[in-house]
């Protein structure tokens, strides 16, 4: 993907569930801050959008009861350059 490209990039997430279910994304084994929904929406990539992002699916009434997903990697090409 280049940077700035004006492309909406979206991750999801889904579980199922009896409970109410809490998701949280994270990038290189970071949160990332203000995402607790199932989805992850990228609407214009930057060079610090690249790496590898995972989602968190848990119970709400049973935080420790928790799935995750599979990596994803973003691959984030400059402008004018090669990928990252």
């Amino acid at each position: 993907m280049k940077e700035g490209s004006k492309v909406e990039l979206v991750f999801k997430c889904k579980a199922r569930g009896n409970s109410k279910l809490a998701y949280q994304w994270y990038k290189d084994g970071t949160v990332v801050q203000g995402k607790d929904e199932g989805t992850l929406v990228l609407k214009s990539v930057t060079l610090p959008d690249f790496g590898c992002y995972k989602c968190v699916a848990s119970c709400k009434d049973s935080p420790s009861d928790s799935v995750e997903s599979s990596l994803a990697e973003l691959n984030v090409t400059p402008r004018g350059g090669t990928s990252k």
